[in-house]
């Protein structure tokens, strides 16, 4: 019976990290630079890429509508190999960031939360990554390639704001 109530436990975990990195540019223009689907691509390229219709390519995260799934994206690797489809759902969004509540093909949670904010004439990024994968507790496998993606995409951003 313990067995069972600690693998219940154990299946009930959900996965989670979070990373911040601190860059030299005014926080209003890394809101306007990452807060949108070219931003969402600049910081995944060249590796990965997030499809999406035209209608939310060409708007601002911050014009998104909230609580409601608004459309399906296919996650590719190298531009070209569906690896996961993403269903968007954001639950509040703001000048500065959004926290979203979304699922995929991989997982039945995908939350991130994205906040930016001013120190002094920098700014900061923080990310927090919590997920549900479908697949049990096999899904912490996925937690060291998560978080290589989100590294990669803060180095993405230190590599363009760093010049």
């Amino acid at each position: 019976m313990r067995l069972w109530r600690a693998l219940a436990e154990i299946k009930e975990h959900m996965p989670s990290f979070e990373m911040e990195i601190q860059l030299p540019v005014n926080s209003s223009e890394l809101a306007h630079d990452t807060l949108n689907m070219s931003g969402v691509n600049y910081e995944l390229g060249p590796f990965l890429k997030m499809s999406a219709p035209d209608i939310w390519q060409s708007k601002s995260i911050t014009e998104w509508p909230t609580n409601q799934n608004l459309f399906s994206s296919n996650i590719l690797f190298l531009g070209l190999i569906p690896i996961d489809r993403h269903y968007f759902n954001f639950k509040t969004i703001d000048s500065f960031g959004f926290k979203e509540s979304s699922k995929s093909l991989m997982n039945s949670l995908w939350s991130h939360e994205r906040l930016i904010k001013s120190v002094g004439s920098d700014s900061v990024i923080k990310d927090v990554i919590i997920y549900k994968s479908k697949l049990g507790i096999l899904g912490n496998l996925f937690m060291p390639i998560y978080k290589a993606i989100f590294k990669h995409r803060h180095n993405r951003l230190r590599a363009k704001y760093s010049k």
